[in-house]
């Protein structure tokens, strides 16, 4: 089988996003820890304390014991508290906001490198 890549037989230079919350920015060194940080944070119930692993559990759990209607994830920043954008760690995030913070990550690695030249 021939190999597929790009020409000369160098392999692009992979660069990995650290996991983030989408819900409030911050950055995390694993995926286990964000999510732990997003149950914690986002998706417990401000009632009883009850976690979950999705804001749909937390919604269906606020209208089922509540009967309230959920309009915001707690503790999200401005813009990112809509409940219908469904993240579970770093699935589910709005596609354009990865390759923006993919392109950004990417920018400061550049500028670091250049600094140490």
């Amino acid at each position: 089988r021939k190999k597929i890549g790009v020409p000369g037989g160098q392999a692009p230079e992979t660069f990995e996003l650290k996991p983030f919350c989408y819900y409030c920015d911050r950055e995390f060194d694993s995926t286990k820890t964000l999510i732990t940080h997003q149950r914690a944070k986002h998706f417990n119930c401000g009632e009883c304390g009850l976690k979950f692993d999705t804001v749909t559990g937390l919604r269906v759990h606020m209208l089922n014991a509540y009967k309230k209607t959920m309009k915001e994830v707690p503790n999200a920043m401005p813009g990112r508290e809509n409940p219908d954008v469904v993240v579970h760690g770093m699935e589910g995030l709005p596609k354009g906001l990865v390759e923006e913070r993919t392109r950004k990550a990417m920018a400061e690695k550049a500028e670091a490198d250049k600094r140490r030249e």
